[in-house]
């Protein structure tokens, strides 16, 4: 496990090596700036630390959780029987 800070934001990640393609290509989550997503062969996940060194979580499962979320909402849109 290795860690990584953004050089434009300084946003501090640690980073994890895998030998599967991340669903998103990786940047920044404060600022944007695209980060490497691989070295030596291996692609690299980055995950986002809290100012207290805790582990916020990976993007893709927070980018997942809203999509799941706003895909919940629209079905319940659509289905909701209009007024009269």
């Amino acid at each position: 496990m290795d860690k990584f800070v953004c050089a434009e934001c300084q946003a501090k990640y640690v980073v994890t090596r895998s030998d599967e393609l991340s669903a998103f290509a990786p940047t920044c989550e404060q600022c944007g700036r695209p980060f490497p997503d691989e070295a030596n062969g291996d692609w690299l996940h980055y995950e986002r630390q809290n100012l207290d060194g805790t582990r916020v979580g990976p993007l893709s499962w927070r980018l997942a959780a809203l999509s799941s979320l706003y895909a919940d909402q629209a079905a319940g849109a659509a289905t909701k029987i209009p007024r009269q």
